[in-house]
């Protein structure tokens, strides 16, 4: 049998599975109950207490379904796990790379994603234990979560940037400075113990990790070993390195709003280029000339670098090339955008005061120009610059992506150039419609607006995770009845799901609705009509749009919807989030 938990205070216990039923008595979360479901969506069980004979709980709005094994996880849901990944990590103000090299490092990149012995499932191999520390009083405290959700793998991510920017924070606080990678992830694999170990690296792991460690555990791995704290900080380096390269695979397909995760709030699209290219570390080689990553600068505009060539605005140029608007990077067409005299007269002059990002040119003395963006930090004395072709301390060392402060005297400032575009937050121009979407492509970008005049406050990432869900749920506007394993639609009198939403248990209410309006249940008026009836009455459905409407992200709106309105048992998180994605492309491109 199934194990099912209450989830609404007073859920009643029937006589039998229907509405009309006598009530002889009520459940309170967190009950947790066996049973098997019904055809129409009901919850028989025996609780002795109540009744001899078996009682009837509905499953919709009075409870959830308990998963005891995880939930199927693979390769085949990378572009899920990047999306949400990377939506976790911006909302907890933690490092997206981070997280998927860890990620990719503890699942064998994605192909184990439960442990030999069975005790740690998903994308970041949370334990039990480790589960119950980071929900019950950890970082994820208070957030709802239960310990049947560490096996819905997409619940994850937000638990681990959640404890993530909770370790950085302890590091910091420390030893005074942000964590490198491998310092991070030591610690977070080890514990306490490890800011200790860390001050002294040259020790070995045997003396600096004197605290008992599991079996199993690679604490006990260290102890048990010769090596010394710098040299398993070598060994985790190299196996972020490994890892992260399989996951930058999947995160150089995804679109700009994902592939670039380094923007800020306010940003100028090519910034979050810009920042990617400072966090990746592109320098001159040692000899200061110009690598492969700075020569593609210049072949990106046709221009071809024997590798001395300076390069600050061949690096502008890349970033507006691959900033993800199309209008942008079309205004770089040429090859003398590898000079400056080109930035001076990009675009247009920039407002006063001047956005983060704006094209400043510089003119050194003694040098033909400098061009840059404009960083946070500025002052009257000193303009500071997010650049290419600077840092090196005047050849002193290698020039490199970085920021830089420029004395205004001695650098004078000729231009500051600015084109007014959005960046691109939920652009999603890389994801394409595959065959059976016709019908959706149709049909989203209409409800999307039909849901936004029905309810002002929903943003367009809201309307585009319902519309999501909805695409899943119906197959895209194609299926509006459920099927059974042959793929034969169902009769109607045998319950399962009908409509947009595939309503089951709320099937009849559904129905009933459509009949009471002089519709047939499959009009998209009687669809359309009775989501917004569920949403906007005081119902338990209408719990889950203000739910909604607290998601900063497409992926989690996604996730949460289908948590509190679809209460889907097996969510295809990865469907939802295309079929959202395709959405809100749609709903950007309509006339």
């Amino acid at each position: 049998m199934a194990k099912f938990r209450i989830t609404a205070a007073g859920s009643k216990l029937r006589k039998e599975p229907k509405f009309t039923a006598e009530v002889l008595g009520t459940l309170d979360p967190p009950t947790t109950v066996e049973g098997t479901l019904t055809k129409n969506g009901y919850i028989e069980t025996r609780i002795p207490p109540v009744s001899s004979e078996n009682v009837f709980i509905l499953l919709d709005g009075s409870a959830e379904a308990v998963p005891t094994m995880p939930l199927p996880f693979g390769p085949e849901d990378a572009d899920a796990l990047c999306s949400i990944v990377t939506a976790e990590a911006r909302d907890a103000s933690t490092d997206r790379d981070y997280l998927l090299a860890v990620a990719y490092d503890l699942t064998s990149s994605l192909a184990k994603p439960v442990s030999d012995d069975g005790t740690k499932v998903g994308p970041f191999q949370y334990s039990e234990a480790a589960w119950a520390a980071a929900t019950t009083d950890g970082p994820a405290k208070g957030l709802g979560y239960t310990t049947d959700h560490r096996l819905r793998w997409y619940e994850q991510p937000r638990v681990a940037a959640l404890v993530a920017a909770a370790d950085i924070k302890k590091f910091r606080e420390s030893f005074d400075r942000l964590p490198k990678f491998n310092e991070l992830y030591f610690f977070q694999l080890i514990g306490a113990q490890a800011l200790a170990a860390l001050r002294d690296p040259g020790r070995s792991c045997q003396s600096a990790l004197p605290e008992p460690a599991a079996d199993g555990s690679y604490a006990k791995e260290l102890q048990a070993g010769a090596l010394t704290v710098s040299q398993a900080l070598d060994g985790l380096q190299e196996r972020l390195d490994k890892a992260y390269v399989k996951a930058l695979e999947v995160i150089e397909k995804q679109p700009a709003a994902i592939r670039f995760f380094r923007s800020q709030p306010g940003d100028a699209p090519w910034m979050a280029v810009a920042r990617d290219e400072m966090k990746r570390g592109v320098s001159e080689d040692s000899n200061k000339r110009n690598t492969a990553e700075i020569t593609a600068y210049f072949a990106e505009v046709g221009f071809k670098d024997d590798g001395t060539q300076p390069w600050c605005a061949a690096f502008v140029a890349h970033c507006m090339k691959q900033c993800g608007v199309a209008d942008v990077a079309a205004t770089v067409n040429s090859s003398t955008a590898v000079g400056t005299p080109f930035w001076e007269k990009w675009g247009d002059p920039a407002p006063d005061p001047n956005p983060i990002g704006t094209v400043i040119v510089l003119k050194p003395g003694g040098a033909g120009g400098h061009v840059g963006f404009l960083a946070e930090g500025s002052s009257a004395a000193t303009i500071r610059l997010l650049g290419g072709n600077q840092g090196g301390g005047g050849g002193a060392r290698p020039d490199h992506v970085g920021i830089v402060d420029f004395p205004i005297a001695t650098n004078p400032v000729v231009a500051r150039r600015w084109k007014a575009v959005a960046a691109p937050a939920i652009s999603f121009d890389g994801v394409e419609a595959q065959a059976g979407d016709e019908l959706f492509v149709e049909k989203a970008p209409v409800v999307m607006q039909q849901l936004k005049d029905a309810f002002p406050e929903m943003e367009d990432i809201h309307a585009a995770a319902i519309l999501g869900n909805i695409g899943q749920e119906c197959g895209g506007f194609r299926q509006l009845r459920q099927r059974d394993g042959q793929g034969r639609e169902l009769p109607d009198s045998a319950g399962g799901g009908f409509g947009w939403c595939q309503w089951d248990d709320r099937g009849p209410a559904f129905k009933a609705f459509a009949r009471a309006n002089g519709l047939d249940w499959k009009d998209d008026k009687a669809n359309l009509g009775y989501l917004i009836h569920e949403l906007r009455e005081k119902t338990k459905e209408n719990r889950a749009l203000l739910s909604l409407l607290q998601q900063k992200s497409l992926e989690q709106a996604v996730i949460d919807f289908d948590r509190k309105f679809e209460r889907s048992g097996t969510p295809m998180i990865e469907n939802r989030i295309r079929y959202a994605r395709l959405a809100l492309k749609c709903f950007s491109e309509r006339p």
